[in-house]
């Protein structure tokens, strides 16, 4: 979350120093300009994507400026030794009915708990919950691509509104009071356009995109800690496990953000 308000305000004020040091520049930030790129492409991807999930992408957004909540994978390893801990020494997963809260992963953990203690087999289990982490990853990646449709669209609304403001310019050719706003249209379309898709979306496509690798991460450990504690795997066994798990998967977790079991299916 740091690293994102950094990267925004540092990014604005950078340009907003080059605008204010450069002789002229001020008249780059034209009202007409601004509500053509910014309206002009939320109307696009709307058209696209659908108006709803315009509105989660940035919903989901937006909540990537605030304080985290989401756990880390240490905090997750730690929850699921103390489940472990718990289960061996009270009798079984159903000392853990109602556990599972604490990761503030919107309570996968308590869920696959749950699944594990009802369930046949871990075969069963693992099928239910990579199936949710299938949809997570299936709504995240979506999320992401507005973004990008976003950072495609607003670069080609910016030269449709330079090649309206030239119209303007020549059209106003013999009267320099009007030139001065239809250039100021022409040069001011690219600029909002291109400061829209490379200092806003492309970058939140990225971030969003890297949220959901690490989101997918969290939730498959905790499918793998839920499916150790349902097996009976000692602590520090289910430990290691773990942990060799977290570095195995950080290197082949792709774009595709494919469940672990679902890969390992697909290469069979």
């Amino acid at each position: 979350m740091i690293s994102l308000w950094l990267g925004f305000g540092g990014g604005i004020a950078l340009i907003a120093w080059v605008i204010l040091e450069t002789p002229g520049a001020v008249n780059l930030v034209s009202w007409p300009a601004m509500v053509l790129i910014f309206g002009g492409t939320l109307a696009a991807v709307s058209v696209q994507e659908g108006l709803p999930a315009v509105l989660a992408a940035t919903a989901r957004a937006l909540r990537l400026l605030l304080p985290g909540r989401s756990a880390t994978l240490e905090q997750a390893a730690a929850e699921i030794s103390r489940l472990a801990r718990r289960a061996q020494a009270e009798g079984g997963l159903l000392a853990l009915q109602g556990e599972g809260s604490a990761l503030a992963d919107d309570g996968f953990l308590r869920r696959a708990l749950n699944a594990a203690s009802t369930a046949a087999d871990a075969s069963e289990v693992r099928a239910i919950m990579e199936a949710e982490i299938s949809e997570m990853r299936r709504s995240r990646v979506q999320e992401s691509e507005v973004f990008q449709a976003m950072a495609s669209a607003a670069p080609i609304l910016g030269l449709m509104g330079t090649l309206l403001g030239m119209v303007r310019v020549v059209s106003a050719v013999s009267d320099p009071v009007r030139m001065g706003p239809a250039m100021a249209l022409a040069l001011s379309s690219d600029f909002v356009a291109l400061g829209l898709s490379q200092l806003i979306c492309s970058p939140l496509a990225g971030r969003l995109m890297a949220e959901a690798r690490r989101e997918v991460l969290l939730r498959e450990v905790a499918l793998e800690g839920a499916l150790g504690i349902m097996a009976g795997r000692p602590i520090y066994r289910l430990e290691l496990q773990l942990a060799a798990y977290v570095r195995r998967r950080q290197r082949q977790l792709g774009p595709t953000l494919e469940p672990a079991g679902r890969r390992a299916a697909a290469a069979a």
